[in-house]
């Protein structure tokens, strides 16, 4: 007759669910952090992820390879990055932003470059990351964007330019269907007489330009003439020396939830995780050592004067005191020397000292006392013992 086990699991099968338990919290913690970083690069929209002929992908790659440090942000932007840091608002929908978050962003910042929208797309069904059309976008829709900005401006689409004007205008943007704003909030920075390309914004406490035309810096627009040449002096323009250019890519709607494991797992919190994590590793190991058979004791201390004098050097030993009691033990030694000889009295260490030497020469001895000992603490001791030794007992 067969007997049933009690033991329906075994040893290997356990340590398996749990290292495979363990194994799949890890991936869903690692995944809910960084697993969704990378969405958006198939976009074809005018954000900063888009290869699209609207898009800043073309931007981002110059300003790295102009060692500028450049960040795509997924998480809002208003009072949290460093005031060294340019925020870039490129092209927000206007229907999609509503004027108490753009002010939040534009007055949480110190620099701020926003750019305004030009056109409205649709995507290529067959392309991804491409569109299928652009339409300049309505004068309404633009002038309700404008007058959030800034009170009062308007935007213009002339169909001739004067000159250009201004001390970043270099040689001049080569745009087609130019889009210009005319507001008395803004001090020129790149105009012309029909309009303001680039200005500052008067009176916000903080450094905020203006860019009327995307297609300046859009990734069909950079290559063309000296765009590139003028991007790249607005943006040192606005960037204090070292400062990063961020891409606040929440305006398009980028944006990346905040969760306590993403807040521990990345830097600056990054090492304190790391660290409590090994110690609670630690713990664990320490607290597993401890099951099986009891850890026998220590046996008594035994009575007598030799575990007194063994139980004695170790409490001094431990506590770190031999070099004291070696030099108490070299001065006691020369004192009962000098007593007895009857050499040195009322002199100072040093002359009690070289008395002692003077008298150990004439005597033939060959140890000599010296100055203070500088020996480990168990040598000096030998030394005095045996420089006593031959003092009193001759050599």
């Amino acid at each position: 007759m067969s007997v049933a086990r009690d033991n329906v699991m075994t040893g290997r099968m356990a340590f398996w669910l749990l290292a495979i338990g363990t194994a799949a919290l890890a991936g869903s913690i690692l995944l809910g952090v960084f697993g969704d970083r990378g969405a958006g690069q198939q976009s074809s929209g005018s954000n900063a992820y888009s290869v699209s002929a609207v898009g800043h992908a073309a931007l981002v790659a110059l300003l790295q390879a102009q060692d500028i440090p450049t960040e795509i942000s997924r998480i809002p932007s208003a009072g949290r990055l460093p005031g060294r840091a340019v925020v870039v608002l490129a092209q927000p929908d206007p229907d999609a932003i509503d004027a108490p978050s753009l002010r939040a962003i534009i007055n949480g910042n110190s620099r701020v470059l926003l750019v305004l929208p030009k056109w409205d797309t649709r995507a290529s069904p067959t392309h991804p990351g491409w569109i299928a059309e652009a339409r300049l976008m309505s004068q309404a829709r633009l002038d309700r964007f404008a007058e959030i900005v800034a009170g009062g401006m308007t935007v213009v689409r002339p169909d001739e330019v004067g000159p250009w004007q201004g001390r970043l205008a270099g040689k001049g943007p080569l745009i087609d269907n130019l889009q210009l704003v005319r507001s008395t909030h803004l001090l020129p920075l790149i105009a012309t007489d029909q309009g303001i390309l680039l200005g500052l914004l008067r009176n916000t406490g903080s450094r905020v330009a203006v860019l009327s035309d995307p297609d300046l810096l859009t990734n069909a627009g950079l290559h063309r003439g000296a765009n590139a040449a003028i991007v790249l002096s607005m943006i040192e323009d606005l960037r204090p020396a070292g400062g990063a250019v961020v891409f606040d890519e929440t305006i398009h709607g980028f944006v990346h939830a905040e969760t306590i494991w993403s807040f521990l797992l990345t830097p600056p919190w990054l090492g304190a995780t790391l660290l409590a994590m090994l110690a609670a590793a630690l713990t664990v190991w320490l607290a597993a050592v401890r099951f099986g058979s009891p850890v026998p004791e220590a046996p008594p201390m035994q009575a007598g004067k030799t575990s007194l004098v063994v139980n004695g050097a170790s409490l001094l030993v431990h506590g770190g005191h031999l070099r004291d009691i070696a030099r108490r033990y070299g001065a006691g030694t020369v004192a009962d020397v000098a007593e007895r000889l009857r050499i040195g009295s009322g002199r100072t260490d040093e002359e009690q000292r070289a008395l002692l030497d003077d008298a150990a020469r004439r005597r033939g001895l060959r140890t000599r006392l010296g100055g203070e000992r500088s020996d480990p603490p168990l040598a000096a001791a030998r030394h005095y013992h045996a420089w006593k030794r031959e003092m009193l007992g001759g050599p």
